[in-house]
């Protein structure tokens, strides 16, 4: 590596421990204001996405899950491709039209309201690249343990993050999900497409016995178990597994006390067509070997290159080691102050486990985006 080259990694993890030192991470009772985009959510139907509610699926959960069965739970297998060939980046691919992003917030002070906030859609430029730099195998990261640099179960962006429990084909998994809203009347989540369906293009694909559980730690679920009432997956992932296309998202139901899961755990931000070439924290909670599943983890890396894998525009990929169970776990740009979803913990090539790969997020994920956050 050259000296300038070296300075610039070196800087960029100086910048994100920095970051956590000063952060003070907000505490979940503040209050910062919300956006939403106003368009109309999108409708099963429309190509962008698939519901369980078309197939006629029941995915709701029966009964809560029991701390014995979600530590029974395996983490869901991180989808591993073998791919030989050289691979490339290019910070320009994707976007299908202006590039746009949406603020999150924080829960509900006064939870006997839904309160008022004035919604608008916040325009975002592309982000400006003083150089891009790319990298080669291994990419650089680094990781941390959540619990290590604060308590998770009560700082908000972290309590929008949780564990994601569920069965395909009579199997109980476990993988990784972040809440997503535009007021606090929304109830819904994002993930892996692959934590949703099965990508057979078969009815009987669809997860069953769906559970979120936000800030999971230690098999305590602090803001409740949340069952969901409808699923919904790209089209592209659901017929033919797709790994460009490997989102999914739920809506919610509302928990015993009639609230909502963004009354009580806010939100995160949602960005969409934005340049490749950013800086992540991707989270979740990695269940295999090295780790057990029962704590949040993080890596921070930025844009290294473009995934082999899928149909256009290609998934991203940046240097993380989290295993099995991190699927679906957000990638969240500008982490600590927009907090913008914009990307999921996806897949990797088989044989290299310092790198993970993210759809692309472009106009037919904020369909799916739109679909998930209605009320």
């Amino acid at each position: 590596m050259s000296h300038s080259r070296f300075l610039k990694v070196f800087s960029a993890i100086v910048g994100v421990v920095l970051l956590v030192a000063l952060l003070g991470l907000v505490p979940a009772s503040a209050d910062i204001p919300a956006q939403s985009s106003g368009d109309k959510a999108a409708q099963p139907g429309s190509g962008a996405f698939r519901t369980s509610d078309q197939d006629g699926v029941f995915v709701m959960a029966s009964r809560p899950w029991t701390a014995e069965e979600m530590k029974a739970a395996i983490p869901y297998p991180m989808p591993e491709m073998t791919f030989a060939g050289a691979l490339t980046a290019d910070v320009l691919a994707g976007p299908d039209g202006p590039a746009g992003a949406i603020k999150g917030a924080l829960p509900l002070k006064d939870q006997n309201s839904l309160g008022a906030l004035e919604l608008l859609e916040e325009d975002v430029a592309f982000e400006p690249a003083a150089e891009f730099l790319g990298y080669s195998y291994p990419p650089p990261f680094t990781r941390h343990a959540v619990w290590t640099i604060t308590n998770y179960k009560t700082k908000w962006p972290f309590i929008t993050i949780g564990k994601l429990f569920f069965k395909q084909y009579g199997v109980a998994y476990v993988c990784s999900a972040a809440v997503i809203g535009s007021s606090y009347s929304s109830n819904s989540f994002m993930t892996a497409g692959h934590c949703m369906h099965k990508g057979d293009n078969k009815s009987t694909g669809w997860s069953t016995d769906v559970v979120f559980v936000p800030a999971y730690k230690d098999g305590e679920a602090p803001y409740g178990q949340w069952t969901t009432k409808a699923l919904a997956v790209r089209t592209p992932w659901y017929t033919s597994a797709d790994a460009a296309k490997d989102v999914g998202a739920a809506r919610l139901n509302k928990n015993a006390d009639g609230k909502t899961i963004t009354q009580l755990v806010g939100w995160l931000g949602f960005a969409w067509n934005q340049s490749r070439n950013l800086h992540w924290w991707e989270l979740g909670y990695p269940a295999a070997s090295p780790f057990n599943g029962q704590r949040m983890i993080t890596c921070q890396s930025s844009y290294a290159y473009d995934s082999p894998f899928g149909s256009t525009p290609k998934p991203m990929g940046v240097g993380c080691d989290m295993t099995g169970g991190c699927s679906g776990g957000p990638w969240i740009w500008k982490f600590a102050t927009s907090n913008y979803l914009n990307g999921v913990n996806s897949h990797r090539r088989s044989g290299y486990n310092s790198e993970l790969f993210s759809p692309y997020f472009d106009s037919a994920v904020k369909d799916l985006w739109d679909w998930a956050v209605a009320p």
